[in-house]
This record gives C-alpha cells, structure tokens and sequence, in this order.
C-alpha cells in the first residue's frame, strides 16, 4: 500500500467538528425559529438499517464495495447529568461489487473483521446538552481493532505488491513490507485513531441537538477538525441549514456540507504518511498530496415531536485531480419509527407514494 494512499485513509477517519458558537447571521428577516430536541431518555431503544457504500477510482480502475448491518443504539443515564449511548452493529455483510480480482483478498478480509467485531459495544459518553463527548471503552475497543485490522492491512499491501512484475523484485518488497507492518500498526491504532475511525458518524449524528434557527436558511461557522494521529487541527468551513418539511410537519430536515481547507489536509497527510511509515515521503507522493481535496456532506430527517432521528445519510469525498477519487457514503434508516422513509434507491415492497427521498 502505497505510502501517501494510507495517509488519505488515515485522514477519511478525520472526526466531526464540534460547531462554533458563532455562527454567521443570515441577512433574511427573522422567522419563527425551529429546534431539533433533545431525543436522549434513559431506556430508549433505536435500531437503524445501516449501509456503507465506498467508491474509488485508482490508476483508471474502479472499486466499489457496500456493508450493511443492523445497528442498534440504547440511551442510558450517564454522568454530570449526561448520557451513555451504546451502539452495537449485528448481522454484518460486506461485498465487493465492482473491481479487480486483486482487491478479493483485502475485501475477505474486511467482511470477517466486520463479521468479528459484530455485538461489539461502542459505548458514547453524551454531554447534558446531548452532544458527543468522547468513548468510554475505548481501551478494549482498540485491542479489538488491533487483533481485526492487521489481516485487513496485509491483504492491502499484498494487493499493491501483485502489481510488481518481476519475482525477485517482488519477494524483496515483500519481506521489506513484512517487517513494516507490526511498527505500522503500532503508530496506526492508537485510541486516537480508532476512536475517530469507530465515531465519525456518530460523532456527525450527535453533532446538532439543540439547534434552534431561523427556518430555510443558510448558516455558516469556521470550525477545527481534530487530528486523530495528534499534530495541529485541520481547519474547516460548515454550512448548515434546517427546514421543515412541506409535506408532514413532523419532518425537520438538517443539512450540512463542510470543505476542510485544501493547503493544511495536504500538508496533514504528509504528516501522517511519514509519521507512520517513519521516514520522509518522495517528492511525487508530496506533489500527489498538494492536490488533495476533502469535503463533506449530510443530511438527517428528524421526527420534530420527540428529536429522534429517522434517516441520516453522509458523504466524504477526498480526490486528488487524475490520480484519485473515493467517495464514502454512510446511511441509517430507522426501522420501526413513527414515520417510514425510504432511501432514494431502495426497492422495498410498498415504498411507493409514501418514500421520502433523502435529498
């Protein structure tokens, strides 16, 4: 796995901004507000349909691969007047659907870690106000990752040594990467990191609770993004907005979309590659990375009355122009919620006139 391809990895787990207090004003006369409530009672029980979806284009191929599970969420009391939320993904599949035979092998791998951390608990610590605070296990979750992901990560580089022709040459890069791996993961899984791999979402799902804003407009804050391998924050402009839906009162709908400023997630990257592979990064991976583009965007449907979600679906989009692009979509649709919603693409038996597009 090349060197400034893992650092792009490693900078896709980047977690969610904490929004600013400060928010810009919009400049159209003041509406009557609308407020996303706080959903979390102690002994509430949600359980989503969750699917991940991830496209990249590489060196004129293209990868696509899909996961899905049942993830269920159970709220208790926390401390300090906060909460505990646990999260624990079941039933988990995971396929490639379009690619090369060379990505078999690392997509084996990835469906029985996922199938191996399934019933695992991701216990969230909530502040009073809702919002995420950090993961209270986060020791034993990093010990799990540890034991899951090293498979993961040796299929990869096995996937990138196929492509060298020459026999010699390859058991040479071979035996070179081998005594790469362990110290790589060593300097990879650190509770930093895993926590902001596991919590993205998550983080992006407890990240708007108590919003109260004038309807159908635009808001915007500069805010800092955490760097999981430690190194200064990536800073980053968000928009946002909530509207209520035309169609059903009870539907709030909260829009984002964040760009990370281009010059500085470059220049993390670099950071990253060299701080894991400890050594410097050639000249070609530091021009790669100079064009590197990172944005994000999402959009949850809240059922008004009680603040709970029913559908929320994000997208991260890192690209380097002729080189790279992946695309990383996460969605969760609640299942037996006061409302049905449907995705877009979703062939479910009597969706029909009542699907809600997600946006």
């Amino acid at each position: 796995m090349r060197l400034h391809a893992l650092a792009l990895a490693l900078l896709c787990a980047l977690s969610a901004p904490v929004l600013a207090d400060e928010a810009a004003k919009p400049a159209a006369p003041a509406a009557p507000k609308v407020k996303w409530v706080l959903p979390w009672k102690p002994g509430l029980a949600l359980a989503y349909a969750t699917e991940d979806t991830t496209t990249e284009e590489k060196d004129g191929t293209t990868t696509r691969a899909r996961g899905t599970d049942t993830t269920r969420v159970r709220v208790a009391a926390g401390a300090d007047g906060g909460f505990v939320q646990t999260w624990i993904g079941e039933g988990s599949k995971y396929d490639l659907l379009e690619g090369p035979p060379s990505a078999q092998a690392m997509v084996k791998e990835t469906r029985d870690a996922a199938a191996a951390f399934d019933g695992t608990p991701i216990e969230v610590q909530l502040a009073a106000d809702g919002t995420y605070a950090g993961v209270r296990n986060i020791e034993p979750l990093v010990t799990k990752m540890r034991e899951l992901m090293k498979p993961v990560i040796v299929a990869g580089l096995e996937a990138e040594l196929a492509k060298i022709e020459d026999p010699k040459k390859r058991e040479q890069a071979r035996a070179a990467a081998q005594e790469r791996v362990q110290p790589m993961m060593d300097r990879l899984l650190t509770p930093a990191y895993v926590e902001a791999l596991l919590t993205r979402q998550i983080q992006d799902y407890d990240g708007f609770h108590g919003l109260e804003l004038e309807p159908d407009q635009s808001y915007e804050a500069q805010t800092q993004i955490p760097n999981p391998l430690g190194g200064a924050a990536l800073p980053a402009k968000i928009t946002f907005s909530m509207s209520v839906s035309p169609d059903d009162p009870e539907d709030l709908f909260v829009a984002w979309d964040m760009q990370i400023d281009p010059e500085k997630a470059a220049a993390a990257a670099l950071a990253i590659g060299e701080q894991i592979a400890g050594k410097k990064i050639d000249n070609t991976g530091k021009d790669a990375m100079r064009k590197l583009d990172i944005a994000d965007e999402g959009l949850i449907i809240v059922h008004r009355p009680t603040g709970v979600v029913e559908m929320y679906e994000s997208t991260r989009t890192t690209q380097m122009p002729g080189q790279l692009k992946k695309v990383e979509r996460h969605r969760m649709r609640l299942l037996d919620g006061q409302h049905e919603h449907y995705w877009r693409d979703e062939e479910t038996a009597g969706a029909g006139e009542s699907a809600k597009a997600e946006g």
